[in-house]
């Protein structure tokens, strides 16, 4: 198995990857990263299958390198931290095992065996949840594209969200635009928060401050930053009882 190893400390790496040498030493370390930024383009380059990744890290913690790998990465996580409390939500991210530092040898052992034998039974439905970055819990944050880097964005600052061609932007309170790398259908099964006007828009139900009656039945919708949306005729009667209206 090809893994890298992700921890801003050299000698919890260092501990880690002799660890694992010693438990399978068929295994192959492809890489290290510090922080997530560099993991992410060591994951890119390598290709990894499995990837050990602290939690608490500058720049970006464990869970926000998560959410910056494409979805396409075929990779099986197993956090490694020093503090338990992110367990749940660790699970909620699809991690195949989350260990506790420091790492026993005998609790690193029962984990790659049974990493092992799903993939050697190529459990695809296991896999496939595991694999998939999608979860059902919240997003608080987005990472966004801003010139040459990765920032992140508050959803509450977040106005609407738009499709367009083949990129996703969003637009927040202060007027600003951002392009994210993920969907609007991504996006819609992870912000309860927002509806879903139009195959090209998802907006902050908070910001919508008014409806105002369209052509032919259509309606649109008036924004707390005055922008006006058009709302697809089938979504009409959804969007006005989420507005109680």
């Amino acid at each position: 198995m090809r893994f890298i190893l992700v921890d801003d400390e050299e000698l919890a790496r260092t501990r880690l990857r002799s660890l694992i040498q010693e438990v399978k030493p068929d295994w192959d370390c492809v890489g290290e990263a510090e922080n997530g930024f560099d993991a992410i383009k060591r994951i890119q380059k390598e290709n990894p299958e499995v990837l050990f990744l602290d939690i608490q890290m500058p720049k970006l913690n464990g869970f926000e390198t998560l959410e910056l790998i494409p979805e396409t990465q075929p990779l099986q996580v197993i956090f490694v931290t020093a503090y338990d409390e992110f367990a749940i939500q660790a699970f909620e991210a699809h991690a195949v095992d989350y260990l506790l530092k420091p790492v026993k040898k005998a609790r690193l052992e029962k984990s790659l065996n049974r990493l092992e034998l799903k993939q050697e039974s190529n459990q695809s439905a296991y896999l496939k949840e595991t694999l998939s970055l999608k979860t059902d819990t919240e997003l608080k944050r987005l990472p966004v594209q801003f010139k040459q880097e990765t920032i992140f964005v508050s959803v509450s600052d977040i106005v609407w969200i738009e499709s367009k061609e083949t990129m996703t932007f969003i637009h927040t309170r202060d007027n600003k635009q951002y392009r994210i790398d993920k969907t609007l259908d991504e996006l819609e099964q992870r912000l309860s928060s927002f509806f879903r006007l139009h195959r090209s828009y998802l907006v902050a139900v908070h910001s919508i401050e008014k409806l105002i009656p369209w052509f032919s039945g259509a309606v649109k919708v008036e924004l707390e930053n005055g922008e006006q949306l058009e709302v697809a005729k089938r979504r009409v009667s959804e969007l006005k009882k989420v507005l109680g209206v």
